[in-house]
C-alpha cells in the first residue's frame, strides 16, 4: 500500500514539475506594436491530454481519498487551462481577421461606425490581456491566476475576459456579414467572390484600378477594363472606356463609364455598358455580314 501511495505521490510531483516548466508560447503579432499572439499550443495540449488522463486514473484508485485535495486541485486547474487556451485561440483568430478590416480600411469604418467602436474596445482589451499573459509567462499563472502547485483555488477572470471578447467579436462578425450581404444584393456578381475579396474591393473606393484583379472572379469573360486616370479629356474622375477578354479581344464601350466612388455602384454601370457594347458589336457584325460570302466576311 505504501508503495502504491508513493507512486501516486511521485506522479503528482511529476505533474507539478511539468506545469512549473511550461510557459505560454507568445510572440509579437506585428513589429512595432506591443501586441502579442499565441504562437503554438502543441506542448500545452499534449501535457493536458496526458495529465488529465493520469488524474482520472488516480481518482478511480482506492487511494484517492489520501490525495483527494491535490488531485482535485490539479483537475480544476488543468480544466480551466484547457478552457482558457481554447477561447484565446478562438478570439485570436477572429481578432486577427477583423483587425485587418477595421484597422486597415477607413471606408469600412465609415460604413460600420458602431461595429468599429466595438472592435476598438475589443482591440484594446485583447492587447492588454495578451500582454498580461506574456508577462506572467507560466501557463497555470496566466490562465488560472494561481500557482503551478496543488494548492486549491483558481481565478476565472481570464476566462471571463476572453469569453466577453468572443461575444463582442461574434456580434461584429454578424454585422459584417449582414453588411456584405447588402452589398451583394446591390451588385449580385459579388456572390461569385469570397468575403475577403469583397472586403478588399469595397475598400478601394478611392482607387478603382485596384479592383481590376477581381474582375476575372466576377466576369468570366473579362480580364480587365481600359481605365483612364483623372485629368484625361478634362474628366475629374477615373473612367472606363473598353473591356478586355483573357484571349486579348477588346470591345470599346459606347460611352466612357465613370468608375469612381462606391464600387457596388459603378460596377453596375460598367455591367450595363458591357451589355450595350456587346449588343452594338453584334449588331455591327450582323450588318457587315449581309451581302457577303462567309469566306470573305
Amino acid at each position: 500500500n505504501a508503495t502504491k501511495e508513493l507512486a501516486i505521490e511521485k506522479t503528482l510531483e511529476g505533474i507539478e514539475e511539468t506545469w512549473r516548466a511550461l510557459d505560454m508560447d507568445m510572440v509579437p503579432f506585428r513589429e512595432g506594436k506591443e501586441i502579442y499572439k499565441l504562437r503554438s499550443t502543441d506542448d500545452v495540449f499534449a501535457a493536458l491530454e496526458d495529465n488529465i488522463v493520469t488524474l482520472s486514473t488516480m481518482k478511480a484508485s482506492k487511494y484517492f481519498v489520501v490525495f483527494e485535495t491535490p488531485i482535485n486541485a490539479w483537475e480544476q486547474k488543468l480544466g480551466l487551462v484547457s478552457e482558457v487556451v481554447e477561447i484565446v485561440q478562438k478570439v485570436q483568430m477572429s481578432w486577427m481577421y477583423l483587425e485587418n478590416i477595421f484597422v486597415g480600411s477607413e471606408d469600412i469604418r465609415k460604413q460600420l461606425p458602431q461595429e468599429s467602436i466595438l472592435f476598438d474596445s475589443v482591440n484594446d482589451s485583447f492587447a492588454k490581456y495578451m500582454l498580461e499573459m506574456k508577462t506572467l509567462q507560466n501557463v497555470i499563472k496566466a490562465c488560472t491566476g494561481s500557482q503551478p502547485d496543488p494548492t486549491p483555488g483558481v481565478d476565472n477572470a481570464m476566462l471571463e475576459r476572453f469569453t466577453n471578447m468572443d461575444e463582442k467579436l461574434e456580434k461584429i462578425q454578424k454585422s459584417l456579414e449582414n453588411y456584405l450581404e447588402k452589398k451583394r444584393q446591390q451588385f449580385p456578381r459579388f456572390y461569385f467572390i469570397s468575403s475577403d475579396d469583397l472586403l478588399e474591393i469595397l475598400g478601394q473606393a478611392k482607387n478603382p484600378p485596384n479592383v481590376q484583379p477581381h474582375f476575372k472572379g466576377m466576369f468570366e469573360g473579362i480580364k480587365k477594363l481600359e481605365m483612364t486616370k483623372p485629368g484625361t479629356n478634362g474628366r475629374k474622375t477615373f473612367a472606363s472606356t473598353a473591356m478586355h477578354s483573357p484571349d486579348g479581344e477588346t470591345i470599346p464601350f459606347n460611352e466612357p463609364v465613370i468608375t469612381d466612388g462606391r464600387p457596388e455602384e459603378w460596377l453596375n454601370d460598367v455591367e450595363a455598358a458591357m451589355y450595350a457594347a456587346c449588343k452594338k458589336s453584334l449588331f455591327e457584325t450582323l450588318t457587315h455580314s449581309k451581302g457577303m460570302k462567309k469566306e470573305a466576311w
